[in-house]
């Protein structure tokens, strides 16, 4: 939902530029039982924040929504679970307590833990 500020040259893009359509597409998406993806490939772009951004999944909570998702983007070995532990830190500190992932299509939610290691 915010991949241009993976291209922006001048930094992060404005959310609240964006805010209403973001909204709408979480809602949407929320009301379809569908969740959100965060990618820890902002970490090796040298990104200034999450992908999707924290206004975004801060956004995507006060929405009511519940699936989210961590992918590290892999398309090399290395990247294999890269960032996984300090994106699970980054989420319960910003109040989400879990995360999914899924068997034959459906949600297994898992507890995120303050003694992440």
């Amino acid at each position: 939902m915010d991949l241009i500020t993976r291209y922006d040259p001048n930094g992060i893009y404005p959310f609240e530029k964006v805010r209403p359509i973001i909204t709408e597409i979480l809602k949407f998406v929320i009301r379809d039982g569908k969740g959100i993806e965060v990618n820890t490939s902002s970490h090796r772009y040298g990104l200034k924040d999450m992908t999707p951004s924290r206004d975004i999944l801060k956004l995507y909570q006060e929405l009511g929504g519940t699936i989210l998702t961590i992918g590290s983007d892999s398309h090399e070995k290395k990247h294999l679970g890269a960032y996984i532990t300090d994106t699970k830190r980054e989420l319960l500190s910003l109040g989400f307590h879990r995360y999914c992932t899924f068997q034959k299509m459906k949600p297994c939610y898992h507890f995120l833990s303050k003694d992440l290691e």
